[in-house]
């Protein structure tokens, strides 16, 4: 007799899922080249501020990119994964809402309504796919009750 237990298959991200994994990634994808291409225009003028040397303002805006570009790099990961998230990464996605929001105002503020837009839809989507999500393990006493 076999004594193998059968558990569930792995659940396939639904379609919601998908759609915002690829808007984060995207979004991720342009965060990081605009702020290269920032990087590049400081780098290209020779700007200084407050006699700090270009160099220094090319790496801060190329280090700029790269982590603010993690973000919805890290929570399109967490979307695609084949279980529910759990607290932490349900906390990462609270926070990648947040910066959406708080990025939306800024450029509502200091861009144009195009960008508040392009910056409102991923957190819709992900509004969206957050609270349709099934809430995954909440710490041990969910491993070790039946």
């Amino acid at each position: 007799m076999s004594t193998r237990s059968h558990a569930a298959p792995p659940r396939r991200p639904a379609p919601l899922t998908l759609l915002t994994a690829a808007a984060l990634l995207t979004e991720a994808v342009a965060l990081a080249v605009l702020l290269w291409l920032l990087a590049a225009f400081v780098d290209a003028q020779s700007m200084s501020l407050a006699d700090l040397p270009s160099t220094h303002l090319a790496l801060a805006a190329r280090a700029g990119g790269v982590l603010l570009a993690a973000l919805p790099a890290l929570c399109a990961f967490l979307l695609l994964r084949r279980r529910p998230p759990g607290r932490v990464a349900r906390a990462l996605l609270v926070a990648c809402c947040l910066s959406h929001g708080i990025l939306g105002a800024v450029a509502i503020a200091l861009v144009s309504w195009t960008a508040f837009i392009t910056l409102m839809l991923p957190l819709a989507l992900l509004t969206w796919t957050v609270q349709t999500l099934p809430s995954g393990p909440t710490g041990l006493r969910a491993s070790t009750e039946p």
